[in-house]
Parts: C-alpha cells; structure tokens; sequence
C-alpha cells in the first residue's frame, strides 16, 4: 500500500490521516501528520555534470572505464552514463 503513496506528499497525507484515525489520533494538518514538502530538485543532467564533463566521460569510457565507475565519479546513474555515450556517438562496449 506505501508503495501507491510514496511519490505524491498529498496522498501521504491521506494515508497518515487513515492511519492515525485507525488509532483514533487523527491529525488536524500536514505538519501534524509529518508531510514535508520539498522543492522539486532538478533532473537535468547539464544542470548536475559540469561543463566539458560528458566530453571526459567519453575519453575514460573509451580508455576502459565503465559506466558504473564514471556514475560513480560524477554523481550519476551508469543509465545515465550509459545514454549520454550513445547521445555522444560512442560505441557501446562487450
């Protein structure tokens, strides 16, 4: 059931009020049912990589690196890594 909620902070909401009114405590608002909303943080991988960075990954990825180790070294996923070299016209590996 927590798995249907745990993306939306609304529907979290409804289910801490169900759950609290199950045992008779129901909150009267967000903050009393621990909802926390948090900005939406960016997805974009040019605002997360530094200029030049998708140009050096494709160097390390062509030395031998994998994707695995270059998400690591910069902070992304290797499926991240891994659509950036195609983007980036460099021939998948193994």
């Amino acid at each position: 059931m927590l798995l249907h909620y745990s993306n939306s902070p609304e529907l979290l909401f409804d289910l801490r009020r169900v759950m609290q009114a199950v045992t008779e405590q129901e909150p009267e608002t967000e903050e009393d049912a621990g909802v926390v909303s948090c900005p939406s943080a960016s997805r974009k991988l040019k605002d997360t990589l530094a200029p030049g960075a998708a140009d050096e990954m494709a160097t390390l990825y062509q030395a031998g690196a994998t994707a695995k180790e270059l998400g690591k070294r910069f902070g992304i996923s290797d499926r991240s890594v891994r659509r950036l070299m195609r983007k980036a016209g460099v021939r998948k590996r193994g």
